[in-house]
C-alpha cells in the first residue's frame, strides 16, 4: 500500500447517491491485508490517520445507516478516551470497482486478562461516541459484512459491538448475515432509549405525545424567563456559525454540577478539544449543530446535536443552574423538537445513558439498544470466548444497573 491519497472529486459533506471513491491507504507498522476468495473482497487493518476523509465520508453518507460518531474527524478526536488508545480501522475494498470502500469498521482490541488471555475485537464506543455502527455500503452489503468479519477473525476469537441500536438498517444486515454464519452470536444488555422518528405535524406530536401539563409548563416558564429579559433561540449550523459557541458551552457546562464534581470537559484538554473540532469543523461541514436558549444575549441552555443525512444524534447539554426552576433545558429541547420535526429529520436519537434524560419527556418512541457478540472462530476458541465475552457483559450490565438503584435512592 502506498500513502494516503483520495481519487476523485470530493462529494458535499452528507450527500446521497454519490459514488464512494477508490482510495489508496498509507501502511504501517502492525497493518495487515486479505483477500477473500469467496466474497472476492479485500480487507485491511490500518490506523485512524491512514485513510482519508473524503473517501470515508462519501461512503458514511451513503451507507446503511449514517454513522455521525464515526466520522473521520469526530472519530480521531474522540478515540484516546475509554481506555481505547490503539483504535484501528477494518476496511472492506472491493478490487474488482477500482478498490471502492464496502465497509469502514473501527475497532480497538482488548484481553480479558485471565489465563489462558482472551483477545476480543471490541468497535469502539465510549462515553462521548454512545452508538456503535459499521458504516456498511448497501450494496451487497452481505458480502462485505462476511469479509469484515473474516478478517476481525486474523485478530480474536470473538467481536463485540457495544450500543448497538438493534433496529437501524446496518444492525438488521448484520443480523441477517449472522443466521447463517457458523461460529454463533448473541445479545446482552438490552434496554430501549427515546427517540424522535420524522414522518409527523408538530402540533399533532406534541398533542398526541405531551401532556397537557407539560405544554402548559413550558409556556410558562418562557414566560417567566422573558420577564427576566429579552430571550430567543439560537442556532449555529453551515450557514450560521458562532465562532464563540465552544467556549460558551464549555463556561456554561463548568458553572454546573459537572464543574463542582470536576467532570466538565472545560477540565480535560483533550475534551475540550473535541468541542473545537465540532465548532470548527463539523459545524461548518453541516454536520454539526448548536442549539441555544439566550437570555440577553447570553446563553442559558445549550444542546449540541450531531446530524448526517437527516438522521440527529443528541451529543451534548448543558444549562444554567441560577435558572433551574424554570427548566431552561426542558425549554430548549421543547423547541429543538419543534424544529426537527418541522425540517423532516428521519430519526433523532438521545444517546441517553441513563435510566432518565431530558428526551424521556419529549421523545416518545423507543429505540432497542443492545450488545451483540459474535462468535469468529470454530472450535474451542470460539466457542468459550462467546460465552465468556456474553457473560462478563451480563455481570457488568447488572452491577451498572445495581449502582444506579443505589445511586437513585440516596
Amino acid at each position: 500500500m502506498t500513502r494516503a491519497e483520495d481519487k476523485g472529486t470530493r462529494p458535499a459533506p452528507g450527500s446521497i447517491g454519490e459514488r464512494v471513491p477508490a482510495v489508496r491507504m498509507s501502511a504501517d507498522a502492525g497493518d495487515f491485508s486479505g483477500h477473500d476468495p469467496e466474497t472476492e473482497l479485500t480487507y485491511h487493518v490500518i490506523g485512524l490517520k491512514q485513510l482519508g476523509t473524503a473517501p470515508w465520508r462519501s461512503l458514511n453518507a451513503l451507507a446503511l445507516t449514517p454513522s455521525s460518531f464515526f466520522d473521520p474527524v469526530f472519530l480521531r478526536a474522540v478515540s484516546g478516551f475509554g481506555g481505547a488508545k490503539d483504535v484501528r480501522l477494518m476496511v472492506v475494498q472491493d478490487p474488482g470497482d477500482d478498490d471502492a470502500l464496502k465497509v469502514v469498521w473501527p475497532f480497538f482490541t482488548k484481553s480479558f486478562g485471565i489465563v489462558p488471555p482472551l483477545s476480543v475485537a471490541t468497535t469502539f464506543t465510549n462515553h462521548y461516541a454512545p452508538a456503535s455502527i459499521p458504516i456498511i455500503a448497501p450494496d451487497e452489503a452481505d458480502k462485505a459484512i462476511v469479509t469484515a468479519l473474516r478478517g476481525f477473525a486474523e485478530l480474536a476469537p470473538v467481536l463485540t459491538i457495544a450500543n448497538l441500536p438493534l433496529d437501524c438498517e446496518a444492525a438488521k444486515a448484520l443480523f441477517k448475515v449472522l443466521t447463517h454464519w457458523p461460529h454463533g452470536h448473541t445479545v446482552t444488555g438490552q434496554s430501549a432509549r427515546p427517540v424522535l422518528r420524522g414522518g409527523t405535524i408538530f402540533s399533532d406530536y406534541a398533542a398526541t405525545h405531551w401532556s397537557r401539563g407539560r405544554r402548559n409548563k413550558i409556556r410558562r416558564f418562557t414566560r417567566r424567563l422573558a420577564e427576566m429579559g429579552s430571550i430567543a433561540f439560537r442556532s449555529a449550523g453551515p450557514g450560521n456559525l458562532w465562532e464563540d459557541a465552544a467556549e460558551a458551552f464549555l463556561d456554561l457546562e463548568q458553572s454546573g454540577w459537572k464543574g463542582r464534581a470536576g467532570t466538565a470537559m472545560a477540565a480535560n484538554q483533550n475534551a475540550r478539544r473535541v468541542i473545537d473540532e465540532i465548532v470548527s469543523r463539523l459545524v461548518p461541514a453541516g454536520l454539526a449543530e448548536i442549539h441555544a436558549l439566550m437570555l440577553d444575549d447570553r446563553p442559558i441552555a445549550m444542546l449540541i446535536l450531531l446530524r448526517l443525512r437527516g438522521h440527529v444524534m443528541a451529543w451534548k447539554t448543558a444549562y444554567d443552574e441560577a435558572y433551574a426552576k424554570y427548566s431552561p433545558g426542558h425549554v430548549l429541547f421543547a423547541e429543538v423538537t419543534q424544529k426537527l420535526i418541522a425540517r423532516g429529520d428521519k430519526l433523532a436519537d438521545s444517546c441517553a445513558t441513563d435510566a432518565e434524560s431530558v428526551a424521556d419527556a419529549y421523545w416518545a418512541e423507543r429505540m432497542p439498544v443492545g450488545m451483540l457478540h459474535i462468535g469468529l472462530r470454530s472450535g474451542s476458541a470460539g466457542y468459550l470466548g462467546l460465552k465468556l465475552s456474553a457473560t462478563r457483559a451480563a455481570a457488568l450490565d447488572a452491577a451498572r444497573d445495581t449502582h444506579r438503584t443505589l445511586r437513585r435512592w440516596r
